[in-house]
Order: C-alpha cells, then sequence, then structure tokens
C-alpha cells in the first residue's frame, strides 16, 4: 500500500478560486497527550500529541491529533487528523 504526501500545493488549503479565510485560533499541547517514540532503529523519533483548539470568536474547542516524523531527529512530515503534509 503507498502513502500518498501531499505538499502543500496539493493540500485543500491552495484550491483554485477565492482564498480561503481561516478562523483565528489558540492552540494548546495537553502535557498527558505527548508521546515521543524512537523510529529506524534509534535513528529518529515520532512525536505524537494531541492539540486543544479554540476559535477566537467562539466558545468552540476541537481536539486535534499530530504526529510529527523525525527521521534523523529532524521534521519532515506532519500528520494532522490523520492526512499528511511534508514540512522539510
Amino acid at each position: 500500500m503507498s502513502l500518498s504526501t501531499p505538499t502543500a500545493s496539493e493540500s485543500s488549503l491552495n484550491r483554485p478560486g477565492k482564498p480561503r479565510t481561516l478562523p483565528k485560533a489558540t492552540a494548546q499541547i495537553l502535557s498527558d497527550s505527548v508521546r515521543v517514540t524512537p523510529m529506524d532503529g534509534m535513528s529518529g523519533m515520532l512525536i505524537d500529541m494531541v492539540l486543544r483548539l479554540k476559535k477566537e470568536h467562539s466558545n468552540q474547542t476541537k481536539l486535534i491529533d499530530i504526529s510529527i516524523e523525525c527521521p534523523d531527529f529532524k521534521p519532515s512530515r506532519i500528520c494532522v487528523d490523520g492526512s499528511w503534509y511534508k514540512i522539510a
């Protein structure tokens, strides 16, 4: 099974047409949710965490699962709620 990794230009944020304005929000990492796991035979790590996102102009709060792959201890991809994106 092949895992497709969209780049920023392939993501839903850069669709042709009118630019999308995202609402302002504050984020807080839930400290008891952070996990660091070795990867590639201890030559890197995977960081998993849950982020609490609160929209600025409402009382709406959303929990988001985040995973960051760091082969050779350098961030390369991020998974946000199940979708992977290249960051390096």
